[in-house]
């Protein structure tokens, strides 16, 4: 079928440099600038912009090299850390998921591609998403990878409950844990312990 046009690989289409510069090096920069200026030891203002920049440097020199990629063997993923392959016999599934929006704001959830094992555990896969690639060519891209799996796995594929079972209660665990974690209750207990911890930090080197 479509095997001649693999393999297929995903990586980001937009520039995250200036974004990621401006989301953690601002940050970074107005805590450096906060270290530099009170009276802190030396050893720890050196110690926290070694840490600062060499983790900004870190995120700006591995995001463009995430991916995905499939090919007529299975599926890799890179994460900021590892890469990670399912060859398609290991593979049960690869479908669209959308994720559950949070308890507050208005954030609309876009929707990712998981890649399923056999044992019900799920990978996202990242850059196969209609940010990077347009809602269209999303579609595109999804259907052309579940015909591959189709094809590669071989014979015919018939859902598992017990799979099927474990991968609808993870979802629903998945679902409460996060619609917890960004309610107005853990939202306001989060912003007491950060507003806790700068004081607590200003209050015993200040």
């Amino acid at each position: 079928m479509g095997v001649h046009l693999l393999p297929r690989e995903y990586h980001t289409r937009i520039n995250k440099a200036s974004i990621l510069v401006w989301v953690l090096g601002a940050p970074a920069a107005v805590f450096l600038l906060k270290i530099w200026t009170e009276s802190f030891p030396l050893w720890l203002q050196l110690s926290f912009t070694f840490v600062c920049v060499a983790a900004v440097l870190f995120v700006l020199w591995a995001s463009p090299r995430c991916f995905t990629s499939v090919d007529r063997y299975g599926v890799s993923w890179r994460s900021v850390v590892r890469i990670r392959r399912l060859v398609w016999a290991d593979v049960y599934d690869i479908r669209t998921v959308t994720p559950p929006a949070p308890a507050t704001g208005r954030h609309v959830p876009e929707d990712v591609v998981y890649v399923y094992r056999a044992d019900g555990r799920r990978f996202p896969l990242p850059y196969l998403n209609a940010e990077e690639l347009g809602e269209d060519e999303f579609r595109r891209e999804v259907t052309f990878v579940r015909d591959i799996m189709d094809e590669q796995r071989g014979g015919v594929w018939v859902a598992d409950p017990r799979v099927e079972a474990h991968i609808a209660g993870h979802a629903a665990r998945y679902a409460r844990r996060y619609r917890a974690l960004t309610g107005r209750t853990s939202m306001a207990l989060f912003l007491i312990l950060t507003l806790a911890i700068i004081i607590g930090f200003t209050t015993d080197f200040g």
